[in-house]
């Protein structure tokens, strides 16, 4: 009877968790809709605001973050394990850096204010709860952390190379103009650090949470 009832309720998990994937990916795509459309009128065409936008990690997590809950939801079925631990340890960090370091005191109720915590806190937020929640998580292994860190290497440099390009840097821990070649490589070692540290959490939880869901 028990190996009947378990994966009943975790099809039950995971259609209880449309609402909040749909969610997730709703905030992440309507605030950086309107993150374009408030920057348009400088910038002069979308194109242009886009490819201005694709230099943040926060825009390019965050995209990452609602194509997968799109592509699950089209899919009807959750996002295997490594790829649901890997968008949520970049998300978790994206948030973290932005209110930690880069937070702008921004008036509270303007529409810049929505759209800079829609994609730096409520996505963030309501991701953690839905992975811990509802994610599926068996499988996960110590090494997975590694690799999912290998996302935010690919990003310094491509953002790198978009600086020297146009001398536009995106955060000023990776402008060697204000930090110096050694506070980029400082700051990367770091950042490496903290994406590898915080899988290697999430491949803990994973498997205190699996044992507890299963029990």
């Amino acid at each position: 009877m028990q190996s009947i009832a378990l994966p009943a309720a975790r099809g039950a998990t995971s259609m209880s968790a449309v609402p909040l994937r749909l969610l997730i990916a709703a905030i992440a795509i309507a605030s950086l809709a309107l993150r374009v459309w408030v920057i348009l009128p400088d910038i002069g065409s979308v194109a242009a605001a886009l490819w201005q936008m694709l230099r943040y990690f926060t825009i390019l997590t965050n995209l990452a973050v609602a194509g997968v809950m799109i592509l699950s939801l089209a899919r009807r079925r959750r996002p295997g394990a490594a790829i649901s631990a890997a968008i949520t340890t970049w998300i978790i960090v994206v948030g973290a850096v932005y209110h930690a370091l880069l937070g702008q005191d921004l008036p509270f109720g303007t529409l810049r204010y929505w759209i800079d915590h829609g994609y730096h806190t409520a996505v963030p937020v309501l991701t953690v709860i839905w992975w811990i929640a509802a994610a599926e998580k068996s499988g996960l292994r110590p090494i997975q952390a590694l690799h999912w860190a290998l996302f935010p290497i690919a990003y310094l440099a491509y953002a790198l190379a978009r600086g020297l390009a146009d001398g536009v840097y995106p955060y000023f821990f990776i402008n060697p103009g204000m930090v110096g070649w050694s506070g980029v490589f400082l700051w990367a070692a770091g950042l490496f650090a903290l994406f590898t540290g915080l899988g290697l959490m999430l491949v803990l939880a994973a498997r205190r949470l699996s044992g507890v869901q299963s029990a």
